[in-house]
């Protein structure tokens, strides 16, 4: 009997455990409509294949990567920061930490992973790793002042934008905005703050010719500095909405299941051999903003800086989309990868303007982009752009006639010379002609010659 009373007290307190548990998930998801769009850790199947891209280099933001002993260093200077803050604010950290407090509950939802820290070590972070982050945005766009920043600006910089759009390393954009509005100069807005860094980053680390700008909605509506990099590098002047969808593994181009086989298209080098030109896209296209012309088979495609920094920047936004009900950028990186198989793809598009390799290695870039979506599973839409473009590139390269064309092309017209050395084999032959109709001329009428 007392077993039996034991085990009903065992089984109860395991029902009202559940039942917490359950009533907390309930109220995270009706404290937001988009509850599923958190701060996740990278799936261990993306990490796998390349680590250092998911890691901070230089400075930890947010409770994932906090504490970790190579990121120490940084940790001195965020402090040194927070002090000229509150120095310039003339407000007390206490002023901060109540503040804090009150949106803790808010800000602890957005992570999707279990956050082991107590409530006050929590807020500090927040609080430490915010004031850091609007610091540093503001001094990006006052232009780097040595005094302000205790450190070599120029120097770090590039690490310093890395470090903020990876996907662990972010904090909730309604904290920064909160925050904000204790720090905020009288003039200041957190939507210009904000574009100012979104243009300085497409800019500079992914080669954008114009500067993207966001509206108030766009900011208001995203959740940290990954998404918003994500809104301006995701955009296209035109979109279909998506209706049926195909699965597959990108990383082993293997068909997880459809209706309908999705075309892969060959790679550029191959395609130039079946009459595909290869054009850069004009001035202001977004990265997928990709046309093709069926009737001349011209393919434009926007050009795309490599830096140092591509791979990261890329990877990130992967990881990201793949918690996101959408797979428009991983289809932007797929059909590159279809097009790069080797060096030779790179160095085409080199020439053609659609790749400006900083790095100055074709080989890299090859490689990025056979690894880049590894172990990604995308949908592809078959009423998407993508898929209609490939179907349509397909449909091109397929004709006899083209190729045959392409090919007399590039055997007696890709250079002056080989126009030359053709020209003058048709006059040669031409001459040949005259001579032997003069010829047969004589001979059959000997007295009118």
């Amino acid at each position: 009997m007392l077993l039996l009373h034991v085990e009903q007290i065992y089984i109860s307190r395991t029902m009202t455990s559940l039942a917490n548990k359950l009533e907390r998930e309930s109220a995270s998801m009706k404290d937001s409509e988009k509850w599923y769009n958190m701060i996740h850790k990278v799936h261990p199947s993306l990490r796998a294949v390349n680590e250092k891209e998911y890691e901070p280099s230089l400075v930890s933001i947010g409770p994932y990567h906090h504490g970790s002993q190579n990121l120490q260093e940084m940790e001195k200077y965020k402090v040194r920061m927070l002090h000229l803050l509150l120095v310039r604010t003339k407000k007390s950290l206490e002023n901060y930490m109540e503040f804090m407090r009150g949106i803790k509950e808010e800000a602890l939802r957005y992570y999707a992973s279990d956050i082991m820290m107590d409530g006050d070590k929590f807020v500090e972070m927040m609080i430490v790793d915010g004031c850091f982050i609007l610091e540093f945005l503001r001094t990006v766009r006052e232009k780097p002042n040595r005094d302000k920043f205790i450190f070599n600006m120029n120097l770090l910089m590039p690490d310093i934008f890395r470090d903020l759009v990876l996907f662990e390393n972010q904090l909730p954009l309604s904290v920064l905005s909160k925050l904000f509005e204790l720090t905020k100069a009288e003039t200041e807005t957190f939507a210009q703050l904000i574009n100012e860094f979104v243009k300085h980053f497409c800019v500079h680390y992914i080669g954008e010719k114009e500067e993207p700008s966001l509206d108030t909605d766009e900011i208001k509506n995203s959740q940290h500095l990954l998404h918003l990099v994500y809104l301006a590098c995701n955009r296209s002047s035109a979109r279909k909405k998506p209706k049926e969808y195909t699965i597959y593994d990108v990383g082993a181009l293997t068909k997880i299941g459809t209706e309908r086989n999705f075309q892969f298209i060959k790679s550029a080098t191959t395609l130039v051999e079946f009459g595909v030109v290869f054009k850069k896209a004009e001035k202001g296209a977004k990265l997928r903003d990709i046309t093709f012309t069926k009737n001349g088979g011209v393919l434009k495609i926007p050009q795309l800086m490599i830096s140092d920094r591509t791979e990261t920047i890329f990877r990130n936004l992967v990881a990201y989309e793949k918690y996101i009900e959408n797979s428009d950028f991983t289809d932007y990186l797929f059909f590159m990868d279809c097009l790069i198989n080797s060096p030779k793809d790179v160095e085409l598009l080199r020439h053609r303007g659609i790749i400006e390799n900083m790095l100055g290695d074709d080989e890299y870039v090859s490689l990025m982009f056979n690894k880049i979506c590894s172990y990604v599973v995308t949908e592809i839409s078959t009423d998407s752009d993508f898929d209609e473009l490939c179907q349509d590139i397909n449909e091109y390269s397929a004709r006899r006639l083209n190729k045959w064309m392409a090919k007399l092309w590039h055997q007696y017209f890709s250079s002056p010379w080989s126009f030359i050395s053709v020209f003058a084999a048709f006059v040669l032959l031409g001459l040949t002609t005259v001579q032997t109709v003069f010829s047969i001329i004589s001979y059959t009428n000997p007295k009118q010659s």
